[in-house]
């Protein structure tokens, strides 16, 4: 007696177009996989307790560490500090201000700062305690640490002349609605403050000067001002469980699904003006990573580090982790994994061929949950792998432009 053979289909699936895939030093955009900016370890170890830094493009700079000392830096080494005296900063932040020639850096502190003026440092208690500050039109703006409601802009190109007068120094009170004011930028032509709870835009313009609110946004989320970055035309910034992004007046939900794997929102900061990169919690790996969101490409993707403290040192971005310092440079390979699929069909399938078009042999892992297949390849490779649901993960280091995968599945 003869048996007929149980008919079966082809099925497909585009990996490359799938929504799950988790790049690391990589990524995805227009159907092709690539390398991506990633760590290239530096021969000095980070710099111990650092909290902040910020170098001059001169190569003077200020520290500040977690003991609550001060630093100078001299010709852009950071890992040659020479201590100048402790300063009590629970939110320290630098204020950077050209005034002709001359470039000043002041490191605020909680009732006093310190200015490095023509390479000598000296505390600049004529600087009102601030919660944080912005330069724009030759003036600094801060917001008062006592109230965090009080916006008081300086007189003219000086970070230390607060004398009142016409075209001196000045102040308003912002409506209490959004929340005390937590960080300001210099942005999009207006002074941008965010707050607890939402985004007050200020415009300077005129002879003398003239201040006015332009817009006021309240958010529904509390904002975390440790969050926010300047990039590529855009301020970013985490509110709640999102990550946004303020441009032109408004405030929307960054367009990224890796940012869905993000958790504990830590730090972020702006490298190269073209990359966000924020330090948080991977829901999937369980630990610390720094997210990157490339601004001009629009995508993001993950760097396996617990960063401690991110800042420029002159040409450079360096993220600092516990045992290691990093730069952040183009990275020498990349993988991408993309998750569970069943291809759309629930009964068991045989995996019967990869098909794969790249630059050079790519490393391939292909686990059915009670096997994995490890394999290098390109063009196609023949598959007899049989289960239910499928991951797939690909490192390399040439570009991925197709990844699909076919199965067999009885009708």
């Amino acid at each position: 007696m003869k048996f007929p053979y149980p008919q079966s289909r082809e099925v497909e699936a585009d990996l490359i177009a799938s929504v799950k895939a988790f790049p690391r030093y990589g990524i995805l955009k227009d159907g092709v996989i690539k390398q991506a900016m990633g760590l290239e370890p530096l021969a000095a170890p980070p710099v111990k307790n650092l909290v902040c830094a910020h170098i001059l493009p001169s190569g003077d700079g200020l520290a500040y560490t977690k003991d609550r000392t001060v630093y100078r830096i001299t010709d852009g080494d950071i890992t040659r500090l020479r201590r100048f005296n402790t300063l009590e900063a629970s939110s320290p932040f630098f204020v950077e201000m050209q005034a002709g020639a001359r470039t000043d850096l002041l490191l605020a502190g909680d009732k006093t700062s310190v200015l490095l003026r023509n390479g000598t440092c000296g505390f600049a208690s004529g600087f009102p305690p601030s919660a944080c500050a912005a330069v724009r039109c030759g003036r600094v703006f801060a917001a008062d640490s006592e109230t965090g409601f009080i916006l008081r802009w300086s007189g003219m190109d000086d970070i230390l002349n607060w004398q009142k007068g016409i075209a001196g120094s000045g102040y308003y009170y912002a409506d209490p609605a959004g929340g005390k004011i937590t960080r300001l930028f210099d942005f999009g032509g207006e002074i941008v403050a965010l707050r607890e709870r939402g985004i007050t835009c200020f415009s300077v313009g005129g002879t003398p000067e003239s201040f006015r609110v332009s817009r006021e946004l309240v958010m529904t989320g509390k904002i975390l001002p440790a969050t926010a970055a300047v990039a590529g035309g855009g301020l970013y910034f985490c509110c709640g469980d999102d990550v946004l992004r303020f441009s032109n007046g408004k405030a929307e939900k960054l367009d990224c699904g890796l940012f869905g794997d993000a958790s504990n929102f830590s730090f972020g900061s702006a490298a190269y003006g073209r990359y966000y990169l924020l330090k948080a919690l991977s829901k999937k790996l369980g630990y610390n990573v720094v997210y990157v969101y490339d601004v001009l490409l629009q995508t993001g993707y993950v760097l396996e580090t617990d960063a401690l403290c991110m800042y420029e040192n002159g040409d450079d971005f360096i993220i600092d982790a516990y045992l290691q310092a990093y730069r952040f440079a183009k990275h020498d390979g990349y993988e991408v994994e993309f998750g569970e699929f069943d291809f759309g069909v629930r009964k068991r399938k045989l995996l019967t061929e990869l098909i794969i078009d790249c630059d050079g042999e790519t490393a391939v892992t292909v686990s059915s949950g009670s096997g994995t297949c490890k394999f290098k390849t390109e063009g196609s490779k023949k598959l007899g792998i049989r289960g239910g649901k499928f991951s797939l993960s690909v490192s390399g280091t040439g570009d991925i432009r197709a990844l699909k995968l076919k199965a067999e599945v009885r009708k």
